[in-house]
């Protein structure tokens, strides 16, 4: 049994308890006495639908049926729940008939894992055939640019040194037959002109257009030529690499815009597929539409009887209606 001395602190301490005091406060502890959905004073889904959506509705729906006392009141209010259930039908709907697109969409264009849909992985290969094929095409035409324009560049301007290993490459697989043997990338040839020591000659350094000229006229002395030949014979053959590379490239392309046609036919078959949800989702959502309605139409029948009854108007009473069926036995 409690002290006189503990029960004046629980008073004391009661006093002094105002409970929550915030808006959000207050919100939470007025579903403290909620044990089913039934008698939750707000039908709002958290984190699907808004309270102030549900409140505007609320209030638009009173504001209509005009309800007079209690009873009156608590038919409205039923009436705007059940209004309120009847929209997350239709959202149901649409969220089932989105859901159903995106997936055939996946499905079309390969990315369900247990489709085996070689169009799509076809496709993927062809797009990165294609990706690495556009690289080299623009490496090409870098070298080929160079060729055509080092004989006329000014002395001081700057060539990055992966083009100039591309050319120097391309330069000595057209040195005639019989020419001394020459490592191009060796220490030994460039000290020749003048590159610091310290960086990679390829991927650090910036030549000079005489430096690279110096370097093909280097390679022409080996073999009686002149550099404008050399120079001739490397565009020549760049150029035909880069037709090559080009009707490659043509050829990707115009496979993958015919993988690509054939993956959106068949998307679009399968989301004329799933226009409507299946079947059991179409009878789930039927019955509980139907279920919806039935509660809609007896609140506002009701509600109707109410008004008439205390405006003084005539109005009819509820009536029940028995349905007996009988079905041959055998």
């Amino acid at each position: 049994m409690s002290s006189k001395a503990t029960i004046g602190a629980n008073r004391r301490n009661a006093q002094r308890s105002t409970g929550p005091r915030t808006k959000a406060g207050k919100a939470a502890s007025s579903r403290n006495a909620t044990r089913h959905a039934v008698f939750a004073a707000s039908p709002v889904i958290p984190g699907v639908e808004r309270a102030e959506d549900w409140e505007a509705h609320r209030a638009a729906t009173l504001e209509s049926l005009a309800p007079v006392g209690h009873l009156e009141t608590a038919l409205a209010e039923r009436v705007a729940q059940t209004l309120w259930r009847l929209n997350r039908v239709v959202r149901f709907e649409a969220t089932a008939i989105a859901t159903g697109q995106e997936e055939a969409a996946e499905r079309a264009r390969g990315e369900d894992a247990n489709s085996g849909d070689r169009d799509a992985g076809r496709l993927r290969k062809v797009d990165r055939d294609l990706e690495g094929q556009q690289g080299e095409q623009e490496g090409i035409a870098s070298l080929l640019r160079l060729l055509n324009d080092l004989p006329g560049l000014g002395a001081n301007a700057a060539v990055p040194g992966d083009v100039v290993r591309s050319l120097l490459e391309e330069v000595v697989s057209h040195l005639p037959a019989g020419t001394p043997a020459v490592d191009f990338e060796g220490d030994a040839f460039l000290k020749l002109f003048g590159l610091p020591a310290d960086e990679d000659p390829w991927e650090e350094a910036t030549w000079t257009a005489t430096q690279v000229r110096d370097a093909v006229g280097r390679l022409a002395s080996l073999c009686g030529t002149t550099v404008e030949r050399l120079l001739g014979l490397s565009a020549a053959s760049v150029r035909e690499v880069a037709s090559r590379g080009q009707k490659a490239i043509d050829q990707l392309a115009g496979e993958a815009e015919g993988l690509r046609g054939r993956l959106v036919v068949r998307e679009q078959r399968e989301r004329g597929r799933c226009e409507l949800p299946d079947d059991v989702v179409v009878q789930k959502v039927c019955r509980y539409e139907a279920h919806l309605n039935r509660t809609l139409f007896q609140a506002l029948h009701e509600l109707e009887r109410l008004q008439a009854r205390r405006a003084g108007r005539p109005h009819l009473p509820p009536m029940a209606v028995d349905v007996h069926v009988d079905a041959p036995v055998g």
